[in-house]
């Protein structure tokens, strides 16, 4: 069986073009891909929508940035229609842009600087440069400041002249750029990649003198916060999406790989401290923009979506038909939820109250421990609802701690994973399942002064370009709850025995 990726597909017809008279003849569906109705399918934008419709002719599409072409004595009916384009395709010169926002932004390129473009123009530049790093802010089709110092920097480390001004060059190196940053080819197994454990500290053996080998065992908790600290930047290299509690399963449960490699030893799934609770074994779901699964991709395939915070992105699915809200590798954990976590981990933490005073922290920060999870309820109570103990709903990691030389801690670092429901914010109408959430990681880094009050905070990384969507978390809804009857916790992973 071959296949040809969508990136392959699309760089082969980079000089080609296809009259719509013989498009009809190879299929009706690949009509449509002549989107400015000149009667000819040429460029990024139209072979991407002609890709699209090739797709369609295939019986397995779990791969839509694939096709099965079949063998050369059993072509499939992609790989058919594939061989026809090919023969009746003729050459042309190539499009000038390689970016299928910018092609479509600026079909015939720039003859002369635009010193303050709008709309479309503006937000394919904006997306190019959100994607490449350099803007942080909204990608909305309106000049600013902070798009000027964006233009700037990228032509400093273009080696292009000073300026703010949208010109061919510009718009050259930009298309450059994005082409060598997508050269790279698809991780084929992502989760294998995310277990190769090469260049982490190597795990010794704990004595078993000191207990028995499990999650209590001091060794065994001082490897575990080491190996949190050093595994947290490749799953920010891969890009990692999940739920709020995915994150600190997938830590711990990628750890017990680490340590029985290295030791030999099976470390047990943690349990609470009664021993009557434990995470089960389960399977990874493993969603990449290659292989979606039904997962959440566009907002324009969500009828009536309304979510707030996304007001850029249908600007961006409108010049980019290759747009998708998958960034790296999305990981699901099934049959497992924040409160089940909650409820296995070992409290150390119930939580105080601030009285309102957003500077001060509900949990003693100086008691944390790198791979500590902090757990919350933060929504309000139900009225007439008076037990203590209602339900977890969200949670967050600890991966990084700097405390000064006389203990206190200075800087905390917490790895947040969570998801949006894209139809709209009201949480009493739930999802209907995976194709309406949008799910993200964002990692939150917090600076107290002498007497432990909250300093600063910054948003230190995002799995999503900060152009499409503002970050979420901050101070106030991580390390204190603010809704009245809201509850906060600390807990670590452990082992229980039954009385």
């Amino acid at each position: 069986m071959t296949r040809i990726r969508r990136d392959e597909f699309l760089s082969e017809m980079s000089t080609r073009a296809l009259s719509v008279a013989d498009a009809r003849r190879v299929s009706r569906t690949l009509v449509a891909a002549d989107e400015d109705g000149d009667g000819t399918i040429r460029g990024p934008s139209e072979w991407f929508a002609a890709f699209t419709a090739l797709d369609g002719l295939e019986r397995d599409r779990t791969r839509p940035t694939s096709l099965d072409l079949g063998t050369a004595t059993a072509p499939t009916a992609a790989g058919r229609a594939l061989a026809s384009v090919r023969r009746r395709a003729t050459t042309v010169e190539p499009s000038l842009f390689a970016d299928i926002a910018l092609s479509r932004a600026f079909p015939t390129g720039l003859s002369a600087p635009r010193p303050r473009p709008r709309g479309a123009p503006l937000v394919a530049v904006q997306w190019a440069l959100s994607r490449l790093g350099d803007l942080a802010s909204r990608v909305d089709g309106k000049s600013g400041p902070q798009t000027e110092t964006a233009i700037r920097a990228f032509r400093a480390r273009s080696g292009l002249p000073d300026g703010s001004d949208i010109d061919q060059p510009l718009l050259l190196a930009l298309d450059a750029a994005l082409t060598a940053a997508a050269a790279a080819p698809p991780v084929a197994d992502p989760l294998a990649a995310l277990s190769d454990f090469t260049g982490l500290t190597p795990i010794a053996m704990p004595d078993p003198t000191r207990g028995r080998i499990d999650w209590n065992h001091p060794e065994v908790q001082a490897a575990y916060q080491r190996f949190v600290g050093e595994y947290w930047p490749r799953m920010r290299d891969h890009r990692v999406e999940c739920d709020c509690k995915t994150v600190g399963l997938f830590i711990m449960t990628q750890f017990r790989a680490y340590f029985d490699a290295e030791t030999h030893h099976a470390l047990a799934m943690p349990s609470s401290p009664d021993g009557r609770r434990a995470i089960h074994e389960g399977r990874w779901t493993v969603v990449t923009r290659d292989t979606p699964r039904g997962f959440f991709e566009r907002t324009d395939r969500i009828e009536g979506s309304t979510r707030f915070n996304y007001a850029m992105i249908p600007g961006v699915e409108a010049l980019d038909p290759s747009a998708s809200m998958i960034f790296g590798t999305d990981l699901r954990y099934e049959g497992v939820y924040a409160d089940g976590v909650y409820r296995v981990a070992h409290i150390v933490d119930t939580g105080s109250d601030n009285g309102g005073d957003l500077a001060e922290p509900e949990i003693d920060i100086g008691a944390l421990q790198v791979g500590d999870m902090i757990f919350m309820n933060h929504n309000e109570r139900p009225a007439g609802v008076t037990r203590p103990d209602t339900r977890v709903d969200h949670a967050m990691t600890v991966v990084g701690l700097a405390r000064d030389d006389a203990g206190r801690v200075r800087t905390l670092v917490l790895a947040i994973g969570s998801f949006d429901d894209v139809t709209d914010t009201d949480s009493t109408t739930p999802p209907s399942g995976p194709s309406e959430i949008n799910m993200y990681c964002e990692e939150l880094t917090i600076t107290f002064d002498d007497t432990g009050r909250v300093a600063g905070s910054e948003t230190t990384w995002t799995s999503e370009p900060r152009g499409l969507v503002n970050p979420r978390y901050g101070p106030g809804n991580t390390i204190m709850e603010k809704h009245e009857g809201g509850s906060i916790f600390v807990g670590r992973w452990g082992s229980g025995s039954r009385r």
